[in-house]
């Protein structure tokens, strides 16, 4: 037998072999375990097997995941003659499928053979692997190839998609000669608009093109929303166009007069493309880029926008291109021509819509139908609002005696509108015409904002009063009624019959009520589902706690503006019979007044909060209190106005990890720097920060220059920099994509010119006061 101690040795022997076992497998078990897959299956389509869905029932199939909707390739479980491609680690493969990073199993994707043949995606597989360096012999046939497979697939458009375009677009611009007998043939492709976007922008970066003209299309969104609307339109989020704004314009036209290359490489490129749909912004050197350059861009557009112009001399330029068998649709966006005749259009054959939107012409008469259509709409107005039981409930506040209200001047109405361009200077029996017309009527205490289509269809009303005593408001005229949007009342009495009637308007979505007395309801609210924002300041308050009926009464509010209210301070109830229940607030601002001090508001239940403004003479210690335990997930942009900030306050917004955008309006920092409101071992996501009224400290700064995401930095200096200059270029202006602005008194010029000669940047913009 084996002696105690010989058997305690062995059992030692054995346990610390099994604990190295045990540390060995702990640390190898990253690299042990297996990487998801990517496998591409290739199948061809009559071989596929549903076993759910018969082959003719489209609609159940389901689509690949990360190949383009329009493709129509489908999931599958069973197949005949499928090929198969597997890349055993998704970490080899150079490029990032979309949303591909919550997918923790294996990334399966099916393609069609009709949409992606196998041969052509190895070609593609060879083009990827070889595209961190430049390549020789690579010509625009080739990359018109890669780029026709590149777009089938749902990739992440981030910094690598973005160098591989660049390496061979350089790749093909510099292999000019094997291009140089491809440069006239006939054959395009058609790309997503995302994609030419950034072929755009990388081609610009190659020939030097600021990044600020890429960064101007915010216009995109505001066409699609417009049509939408106001034209029964049905665009998707997904639509794009490709947007070229007056500075694109004029550096493509600067570019072709000083560099004789870049006509060559320009039309190299974008030549093999179709441009199908795009938003023009006027810029009057459009007329001096070469007709071969408008062709390559315009000749082949089914849709075009034109959006903010002013010269007909330019359109009719453009309108020579467009002669062509594929423009379906116009559209003109606050356009104000000098003139304008509806022969512009008669060369575009193919042309089947014109859409105007809020857009005129210098007219010397104008239609009798026009005149005609104008006379019925303010009569039907007129008749709506003189109706007794709308006379006897508007008031002089003086004398509450009934408010006349006289009648429209025809002759004025027709002369501040009559250079609208409306459905009456086109032929709608060649082509279809809709224009979008924004009227105004001025009838004493009134003014009605009329959005109406054609003329005769009204789709939007705005309605501003003010100066009068409201008893109650009946609009039976369901065209009037069932459009009003927006409601604004200033100076004005408004009892609680009055409120009653607002929440009983369909489609009100923004009401506005400025400096009023009003008086609230007893009792319940009718829900109205409509309104998205309420802006209320300067009022006072009678029955004042039922304001937290009235609000919660719009329970799908999303914009909450609420400023130096008298007789209640609205956030401060941790009653809760009298706090706001608004599940979908996204935007809320609070200024409230002195008097209601020192009491913090309430917000913690606003959880759906994205942008959040507050102030007005909060103490010191108030910054730290509010955001204490604060669950404000969605939050991203904060502004914070008139707070007394010092050591009680520090790391405040320390939790505040997800805030991209930050704004310190008159605060005053007194013994504590902006840095230490923060947690510096923590990352953020600010990307914008704006100071007034603040001395930046060289810790403010370091602190500043760590911040990865930031992109602009605006700040006021009122004495003296309070910072070594060089400090701020080396930690700051080292930032390749920040973008700083300063505001500085006039008297400092001395400072200011020293500051502007150290630091000697484009990214830098002072402005002086």
């Amino acid at each position: 037998m084996l002696g105690n101690s010989t058997a305690k040795i062995l059992m030692k022997s054995i346990y610390n072999e099994k604990t190295s076992v045990v540390l060995i497998i702990v640390i190898l078990l990253p690299f042990l375990k297996a990487n998801n897959k990517i496998v591409f299956h290739f199948y061809d389509e009559k071989y596929v097997k549903q076993e759910k869905f018969s082959h003719t029932d489209r609609s159940a199939l389901t689509p690949s995941k990360y190949v383009k909707m329009k493709f129509n390739d489908h999931e599958h479980s069973k197949c005949i003659e499928c090929r198969k491609y597997i890349i055993a680690d998704k970490n080899d493969f150079l490029l990032n499928f979309k949303n591909s990073d919550t997918d923790k199993s294996d990334i399966i994707i099916y393609l069609n053979q009709k949409i992606l043949a196998y041969k052509d995606f190895l070609y593609f597989l060879k083009i990827l692997d070889g595209a961190s360096e430049y390549k020789e012999n690579f010509i625009i046939h080739d990359f018109m190839r890669f780029l026709h497979i590149l777009d089938i697939f749902k990739f992440q458009k981030d910094k690598v998609f973005h160098r591989i375009i660049r390496i061979l677009l350089l790749s093909t611009i510099f292999n000019r000669n094997g291009s140089h007998n491809e440069l006239n043939s006939d054959i395009k492709i058609c790309v997503s608009p995302s994609l030419l976007n950034i072929i755009f922008y990388e081609f610009g970066k190659i020939k030097f093109f600021g990044k600020k003209i890429f960064q101007e299309n915010k216009s995109e969104s505001e066409v699609k929303r417009i049509l939408n609307q106001n034209f029964d339109l049905s665009y998707s989020p997904h639509t794009e166009f490709i947007y070229m704004n007056s500075s694109l314009v004029y550096k493509i036209k600067q570019s072709i007069k000083t560099n004789p290359e870049f006509i060559y490489s320009f039309e190299l490129i974008f030549a093999k493309f179709t441009f199908r749909k795009i938003i023009l912004f006027y810029d009057k050197f459009i007329c001096e880029i070469p007709c071969s350059v408008l062709n390559i861009l315009f000749s082949c557009v089914e849709e075009f926008c034109f959006y903010y112009w002013n010269d007909v001399f330019s359109f009719e330029t453009i309108t020579e291109i467009l002669v062509s068998k594929v423009l379906r649709n116009l559209i003109f966006i606050r356009c104000r021509f000098h003139s304008f005749s509806e022969t512009f259009f008669g060369k575009l054959r193919s042309l089947e819509s014109i859409y105007f939107y809020d857009s005129h012409f210098k007219r010397i008469g104008f239609p009798n139908q026009f005149y005609a259509s104008l006379n019925a709409l303010q009569n039907y107005i007129f008749t709506e609002i003189t109706s007794y039981e709308n006379t006897s409930n508007l008031l002089e506040k003086s004398n509450l005696e009934p408010y006349k209200i006289t009648c429209f001047n025809i002759d004025l109405v027709t002369k501040s509108n009559k250079d609208l361009i409306t459905i009456h200077d086109c032929q709608p029996n060649v082509f279809k015409v809709y224009s979008y017309n924004i009227l105004c009527f001025n009838l004493s205490i009134f003014t009605f904002y009329i959005g109406i289509i054609n003329l005769d269809k009204i789709r939007k009303v705005n309605i501003f009063l003010n100066n009068v005593l409201i008893k109650g408001m009946m609009l039976s005229n369901s065209s009037i009624n069932l459009n009003i949007q927006k409601l604004q009342i200033s100076d004005s009495r408004l009892t609680d019959n009055f409120i009653t009637n607002i929440l009983m308007f369909p489609n009100l979505k923004k009401l506005f009520i400025l400096k009023c007395t009003i008086l609230f309801p007893k009792g319940k609210y009718t829900n109205n589902e409509s309104l998205r924002k309420v802006f209320l300041s300067g009022n006072t308050f009678e029955n004042s706690l039922y304001i937290f009926y009235f609000i919660n009464s719009m329970p799908n509010l999303k914009s909450l503006i609420y400023i130096r209210n008298s007789s209640l301070c609205l956030f401060t109830y941790p009653d809760t019979e009298k706090f706001l229940d608004l599940k979908y607030l996204q935007k809320l601002k609070i200024i409230e007044k002195k008097m209601f001090k020192p009491s913090l508001p309430i917000i913690s239940r606003f959880e759906s909060l994205i942008e959040l403004d507050i102030g007005n003479g909060y103490e010191e210690g108030s910054l730290l209190k509010f955001f204490l335990d604060k669950k404000l997930p969605f939050l991203r942009n904060l502004s914070i106005n008139r707070f007394g900030i010092g050591i009680h306050d520090k790391q405040a917004l320390k939790d505040c990890t997800k805030i991209q955008s930050l704004c310190f309006l008159d605060c005053k920092f007194i013994k504590i720097s902006f840095s230490e409101l923060f947690d510096i071992k923590k990352e953020y996501l600010i990307d914008n920060i704006f100071f007034y009224d603040n001395i930046l400290t060289k810790n403010d700064i370091e602190f500043l220059s760590n911040l990865k995401h930031l992109k602009s930095l605006s700040f006021e200096i009122k004495t003296s920099f309070s910072f070594p200059i060089e400090w701020f270029k080396y930690n700051l202006m080292k930032i390749a994509k920040l973008q700083v602005r300063i505001e500085i008194p006039k008297d400092l010029y001395q400072e200011l010119n020293q500051f502007k000669e150290v630091i000697n940047s484009y990214n830098l913009k002072i402005y002086t006061y």
